[in-house]
């Protein structure tokens, strides 16, 4: 951990935690196991 947060990429992780990446033509969209879903604007 970093003091500006996670600086490694942890591949096992992530597994764990996301659900599914969907990549739209202007942003991308987060789906995480508990549901939550976080869109990120390319």
């Amino acid at each position: 951990m970093h003091k500006y947060g996670v600086v490694d990429f942890d591949k096992q992780l992530v597994r764990r935690l996301v659900e599914k990446i969907t990549i739209f033509q202007r942003y991308m969209e987060f789906t995480f196991k508990d549901g939550e879903v976080i869109r990120v604007n390319m």
